[in-house]
């Protein structure tokens, strides 16, 4: 398949042990006229992973390149919204842009990679590391639809670590019966699985609909509850242990991406597993600050019990059958299932397998 020999070599590279260099730094004597790369961001540049990008990935990216690219930035979504990135990086509006799966589930609809409870657990690293590896070996599952659209996938990022956040305590599965939640997407249903009536309240409105009462909490990324002052009024935060999700990529354009010298092409490739780390680290600042500022509000952390933990990662067992069922179901999969003895169960099994396995390793 055209998806397997397009992306192997490109994703591959990121498994080189820290301290081997594809081809270091392209010369400085190297000179040709710059080519300018429009990037197209989802957040303001005060947000902490928007400053990972600006102060070090693209800048540093220039320096490694010897100035054969320079990168435009648009903050905040200036240039396309981010529902709109696969089609406006595939169309060339951006050249450079975030890209959520969900947004175009039916084209890209196993894009994730490691998004379900429980998959990737609070070792963001290495979930990161568990996706590159899993898009390499499984690029006809895993990049379904992104060579069709048009792009080349540059790194994924993790939106952050899913908590509920509530003005009534949640401790166990119990708890969760008849409270009213903002939910969204496949975690929504695992809560209301659980008893709760999810609302599809906007980010943006769950400040007024928790303050008005007219819900009970919500499902969201931990550093959202400062940044979008949920804390201010929703008292407990509930970390039912199920880890980092991951909800993007950051993804290029195709025809861009193939006019790239090869030696350009390495610096993008040899940055990410750096870009990694850092973006790890910024996440748990972040994180760190936000506790500690719900901590000065009063606010009250709970964390499930390894029991209790359990009963929720079962409550999510049907997430994952339905997964391994539409992997087993799509059409343009059927070939390859069948020549290689996979199956949906086998390459969500991998899923697993594959972050259990980085999270011992970077745990030694």
């Amino acid at each position: 398949m055209k998806t397997k020999r397009l992306f192997v070599l490109f994703l591959a590279l990121l498994l080189v042990p820290d301290g081997v260099g594809l081809v270091g730094a392209v010369s400085a004597a190297d000179k040709t006229e710059p080519l300018t790369l429009k990037v197209s961001m989802s957040g303001p540049p005060t947000a902490a992973r928007e400053k990972v990008y600006s102060e070090f990935l693209w800048p540093e990216l220039e320096k490694r390149t010897g100035g054969k690219v320079r990168f435009e930035l648009y903050y905040a979504e200036s240039l396309i919204k981010l529902k709109e990135g696969l089609v406006g990086v595939g169309k060339g509006i951006a050249d450079i842009a975030p890209f959520v799966p969900a947004y175009t589930d039916q084209r890209t609809p196993f894009g994730h990679t490691v998004w379900l409870p429980y998959q990737c657990g609070d070792n963001v690293l290495a979930g990161y590391m568990a996706v590159a590896e899993l898009v390499e070996r499984f690029p006809e599952v895993f990049l379904l639809g992104f060579e069709e659209s048009g792009v080349v996938p540059f790194f994924p990022t993790f939106a952050g670590r899913f908590v509920i956040a509530t003005n009534k305590p949640v401790r166990k599965k119990e708890d969760l019966k008849g409270i009213k939640l903002r939910g969204v997407g496949e975690t929504g249903e695992w809560l209301a699985s659980m008893g709760a009536t999810i609302s599809s309240v906007p980010y943006t409105e769950v400040y007024t609909a928790l303050e008005r009462r007219t819900i009970d909490g919500g499902q969201f990324y931990f550093q959202d509850i400062c940044s979008y002052r949920i804390s201010e009024v929703a008292k407990y935060v509930t970390d039912p242990g199920s880890g980092y999700l991951c909800t993007s990529w950051y993804i290029i354009n195709k025809r861009v991406w193939e006019r790239l010298p090869q030696d350009v092409r390495n610096a993008f490739l040899d940055i990410r597993r750096e870009l990694f780390e850092r973006l790890a680290e910024a996440d748990n600042r972040e994180s760190q600050a936000c506790k500690e500022e719900i901590q000065k509000r009063g606010g009250e952390f709970i964390y499930l019990t390894r029991d209790e933990q359990e009963r929720w990662k079962e409550a999510a067992r049907f997430l994952y059958q339905r997964l391994e069922d539409k992997i087993d179901q799509r059409r343009e999969l059927q070939e390859y299932l069948r020549t290689r003895g996979l199956s949906g169960q086998k390459i969500v099994k991998e899923v697993e397998d594959t972050v259990v396995k980085y999270r011992s390793r970077l745990a030694k």
